[in-house]
């Protein structure tokens, strides 16, 4: 994925049905960020909409 107007890139290698790798690399930064994202279950997201509409 890369980012409009911003020097940042992202790569995602899967690694199960229900998560993905990443690492952003920022233009001019020799650092790799890496992260783990995990698939929300639809339980979830209707509690996080719930919550959110009683803010």
């Amino acid at each position: 994925m890369v980012y409009d107007r911003k020097p940042i890139t992202d790569h995602f290698r899967k690694i199960d049905r229900d998560r993905v790798l990443g690492v952003m690399q920022v233009e001019g930064n020799d650092r790799h960020y890496f992260f783990a994202l995990g698939r929300v279950g639809e339980g979830a997201v209707q509690a996080a909409q719930t919550t959110a509409g009683s803010l």
